[in-house]
């Protein structure tokens, strides 16, 4: 270990299991900062992990932030062994894995911060809700702990999204890139994915079989339950050719002007909702105005 640097019996097992993942020298750097992490209770920088873990006289200080500018460890499979670890210990062999995607900004300031710019932040304090900083996709696996009452959210895996218009991937291709590792280290589980309203789009077509994806629906849509509308005839409308109920047809429009209160959806008359992969469920038209 590093010189002045101790690290409980529990602790070491842990990070020991992540060994795979660095050099040796690198290993060490690591355990230093996890342990800083662990103890720093205010910012969670390079200098305050150093000095959490006492050993700001023991090495240098660039030999940490060496760590994470260029030194030889690759974060998806950290992540990925992470992953491993959580759900060896914190879940049930074969049980389904819950998973939670969203993205977080950090506020940053300077001109020379590689991947910031102004980007949607919900907990901004501004109304327009805008924050200048950087903003990483993170995934984190659902588990419960004997101390808490609720599930806990452990994030495994996370990408720099890189704000402007064909800078990389938007959030949703990442999101399920990240999403399809999970598949990929666990092939005999089934993935629940949940996510805000932002993340659903054609990314996730490509999604493995064992991956399911639930999504809110965005705030301009609603969901309504439209009435069957008769054919000329007068007679019930036929089932499908499977037995299946026949589809959802719009109602004839009302007359006077729409209530404050009645349901109204955004886009253009006969818009579907979104498709059954943000799980949603099976698209419904769209009233019309």
């Amino acid at each position: 270990m590093l010189p002045g640097l101790t690290l409980p019996a529990s602790l070491a097992v842990l990070l020991g299991a992540l060994r795979p993942c660095f050099t040796a020298p690198s290993f060490r750097t690591f355990c230093g900062l996890a342990a800083g992490l662990a103890g720093q209770v205010r910012r969670r920088t390079v200098v305050g992990m150093l000095l959490a873990a006492a050993v700001q006289r023991a090495w240098p200080h660039d030999r940490a932030h060496y760590f994470f500018a260029r030194a030889r460890w690759e974060l998806d499979q950290l992540g990925l062994a992470v992953a491993q670890l959580v759900v060896l210990t914190l879940t049930e062999p074969g049980t389904d894995l819950r998973v939670a995607v969203d993205d977080s900004v950090f506020r940053r300031a300077g001109r020379k911060v590689h991947g910031a710019g102004w980007q949607h932040d919900g907990s901004s304090p501004a109304k327009d809700k805008l924050s200048y900083g950087t903003c990483f996709v993170a995934v984190a696996i659902l588990v419960r702990l004997p101390f808490c009452s609720r599930e806990v959210g452990l994030p495994v895996l996370a990408r720099l999204h890189l704000p402007g218009k064909g800078a990389g991937p938007g959030k949703v291709e990442t999101a399920a890139a990240l999403v399809r590792q999970l598949a990929v280290a666990f092939p005999g589980r089934i993935i629940h994915v949940v996510a805000d309203a932002a993340y659903h789009g054609p990314a996730l077509r490509t999604l493995p079989g064992t991956v399911t994806w639930t999504c809110r629906i965005p705030a301009t849509r609603c969901c309504m339950t439209s009435p069957r509308r008769a054919p000329a005839g007068g007679a019930a409308p036929a089932p499908g050719a499977n037995g299946s109920a026949p589809p959802m047809t719009s109602p004839p429009p009302r007359a006077g002007p729409r209530s404050p209160s009645s349901p109204t959806a955004a886009g253009r008359p006969g818009r579907s909702l979104p498709s059954p992969a943000c799980g949603t469920g099976p698209g419904v038209p769209a009233k019309s105005a």
